[in-house]
């Protein structure tokens, strides 16, 4: 099991492969500190270089690999687009704006219009029209710049529209905008700044803003999906008490994940796993439901 070096000081720093700039290469390692190759590893010049070549594609590109003091040739260069962002206005347009949002609609009813009016704007929830009654998840990095949204359709039963088919869309698809490069960010992430309470993390937005509203002393954010579950998004989150909440059914997964990133601070909660025991819970539920069955 090979993962990126835990920082040291300078000397788990290196001279990057591609770029060749000193201090800002890290290698992967093994379980007894030992790099796989001084190819393997990342560049911390993510925007200006870019280059990871992880261990996985070392073994996929040299099969019979037998010790680090064999000769190779360096990967291919990797060329670093920027990430791209979507201008405020639109994110403006979609909050203002006194559309149908079905979700909206549902929250009034479960939680009032006081409560769920501070936790839209907290979080920026727009409305779309490109579904009669559809939501828009923002996704607003820590630096406030948008990075894209997510357009989903609920029925007025706070549940997810999916027949006759999932109705998903990203923002910046829906605006066509060409060669839009999208690196997500956590949902919610913008709340970091300039506050240090710990710090929750759920799969889904719906259940990020109703955890929000029912326990105000965390700061709840949403993957949006297991794979923004990553070393990238975490590092953002490196000096903070993290936990997670994993959807029931998918603890493993998530154990799985966090257990090659080496952050003392993130623990994983087992609460659905345990309560399914007693309760026969079905596979994806999660907070939002677990909260909501309690009325």
């Amino acid at each position: 099991m090979y993962s990126l070096q835990k920082y040291k000081g300078q000397r788990t720093k290196h001279i990057c492969p591609q770029c060749e700039v000193q201090n800002k290469f890290t290698l992967y390692v093994d379980e007894n500190e030992m790099p796989l190759n001084n190819l393997v590893g990342r560049c911390d010049r993510e925007q200006k270089c870019g280059y990871h070549y992880p261990p996985k594609a070392f073994f996929q590109n040299n099969p019979t690999y037998e010790n680090n003091t064999q000769q190779f040739a360096k990967p291919k260069p990797i060329i670093s687009k920027p990430i791209s962002y979507m201008d405020k206005s639109i994110l403006t347009v979609s909050v203002d704006n006194n559309l149908q949002n079905n979700f909206r609609d549902f929250m009034y009813q479960k939680f009032g219009k006081k409560s769920t009016d501070l936790a839209f704007s907290r979080y920026s929830i727009g409305t779309s029209d490109h579904w009669k009654g559809a939501t828009i998840f923002w996704q607003i990095d820590s630096l406030n710049r948008i990075r894209t949204g997510k357009v989903m359709l609920y029925g007025i039963d706070g549940k997810r529209v999916k027949k006759p088919r999932a109705f998903i869309q990203w923002m910046h698809k829906v605006k066509q905008l060409k060669n839009f490069n999208l690196e997500q960010c956590f949902f919610g992430e913008h709340l970091l700044r300039n506050n240090d309470r710990p710090v929750a993390i759920c799969e889904s937005e719906k259940t990020a803003i109703i955890m929000s509203i029912c326990f105000t002393n965390l700061i709840w954010l949403a993957t949006g999906g297991l794979s923004n579950l990553n070393e990238k998004n975490l590092l953002k989150l490196k000096d903070r008490k993290v936990v997670l909440f994993p959807d029931n059914g998918c603890f493993e997964k998530w154990n799985s994940k966090i257990s090659q990133i080496r952050n003392p601070n993130i623990s994983i909660s087992s609460l659905l796993e345990s309560s399914s025991i007693n309760n026969d819970l079905s596979s994806g539920y999660d907070l939002a439901d677990w909260v909501l069955g309690y009325n």
